[in-house]
Formats: structure tokens, sequence, C-alpha cells
């Protein structure tokens, strides 16, 4: 919107993006929107906190299934 000459503030680019994250962030935005003043708060710090949780979860979900025996190494396949 920016490139045709229409002029958003960081809130409103910000405010725009939380509104259409995926579900799997549906617990990261209102942290993101009551920990941090939207005035003020720049796209690229809203993505640096979009990736850790995405991280978290990566590597929550990586945990899990190790421990379940489904990820990779000995217990792969049944074969070990």
């Amino acid at each position: 919107m920016r490139s045709y000459g229409d002029s958003l503030s960081n809130e409103t680019v910000v405010s725009k993006v939380l509104r259409t994250l995926t579900p799997k962030f549906e617990y990261v935005v209102p942290a993101i929107m009551e920990a941090n003043d939207l005035s003020t708060y720049t796209f690229d710090e809203m993505m640096s906190s979009l990736l850790s949780h995405e991280d978290r979860l990566v590597k929550k979900l990586e945990k899990s299934r190790r421990a379940s025996g489904k990820g990779e190494g000995l217990n792969r396949g049944g074969r070990g």
C-alpha cells in the first residue's frame, strides 16, 4: 500500500498483520498486543517475536516426537 502512495503508520501495519495470522499464533497475538505499545512497535520487532514463537513451537514438537519414539533415530520404523 505504501508503494501506491498511501501513508500507513507502523501501528496500522502491525495491527493488520496480527489480525491476519493463522490459528497457531492465537496465543501470542494477545501477548504482543498487551506487552507492547503498538504505536511504537515496529514491523521488524513483531516479526522477531513471531519467529521466536514459531521456533519454540517447532522445538516443542520435535521434543514430543522424540519422547514418543516417532522421531528420527534408532526407533524409526521399528528398526534399530
